[in-house]
């Protein structure tokens, strides 16, 4: 409450972008207890192989695991912010294997750039973009770059401030020229995402086929 409190202190132009904030801080707080839910099933599966020294158990385990927190990733029931962590926990313990096939999930994360669902596309976009996908699993800017300035107009602040901060690492533009203020009314917003736009459309064939890094 004390945050709100503070909020009504804030002059008029500045509260709606105030809001935005504490609405996602207050989202991230209901969420805790289910994402420390899903990070004790995974070390609950590590803690079973390490007992039982039975490998493959301990696969088993990690594969029931896995896909439980993928249906939660590519639910469109979710909140967005809710998937999204759910997707970077997911990466996290993908990134603890050796191999991309290690188990069978973890090639389902590059595979949602090719969802029918706007969002499941940008949290590969945005896993990609952050480079927490195996080497061999990472994709060609021509397929993350477009999701991401999609994600520029998205419903939630959280979509919106994740694809501008990863927009910006992958191309390595300056906030100065192409800067999206994800706090900003979508009259404004507008302005700088037909930046964007007009940038992609004339950078697109010299960087489309240049492959992202991955994270391990």
């Amino acid at each position: 409450m004390s945050l709100r409190q503070a909020a009504g202190a804030v002059e008029d132009s500045l509260k709606s972008r105030t809001e935005l904030i504490i609405q996602f801080l207050e989202e991230e707080a209901r969420l805790h207890e289910r994402t420390r839910q899903f990070a004790t099933q995974f070390v609950e599966a590590r803690f079973q192989y390490a007992r039982d020294q039975d490998a493959a158990k301990r696969t088993a385990a990690l594969e029931r695991a896995g896909w439980d927190l993928l249906a939660m990733v590519t639910n469109p029931q979710e909140p967005f912010l809710m998937r999204w962590s759910a997707a970077r926990y997911l990466s996290y313990e993908g990134a603890r294997q050796d191999h991309a096939d290690t188990l069978s999930w973890i090639p389902e994360l590059p595979k949602l750039l090719g969802s029918g669902d706007t969002r499941s596309r940008l949290i590969a976009a945005l896993l990609a973009g952050r480079r927490w996908l195996h080497r061999e699993q990472a994709p060609e800017k021509g397929v993350v770059i477009p999701e991401l300035i999609q994600g520029l107009s998205g419903e939630t602040f959280q979509e919106r401030d994740e694809s501008y901060s990863v927009l910006v690492a992958v191309t390595e533009r300056s906030t100065e020229s192409f800067c999206v203020d994800p706090t900003d009314l979508p009259e404004l917003r507008a302005k700088g995402i037909a930046v964007w736009e007009r940038w992609w459309e004339a950078n697109r064939d010299a960087l489309a086929q240049e492959r992202l890094p991955g994270r391990w």
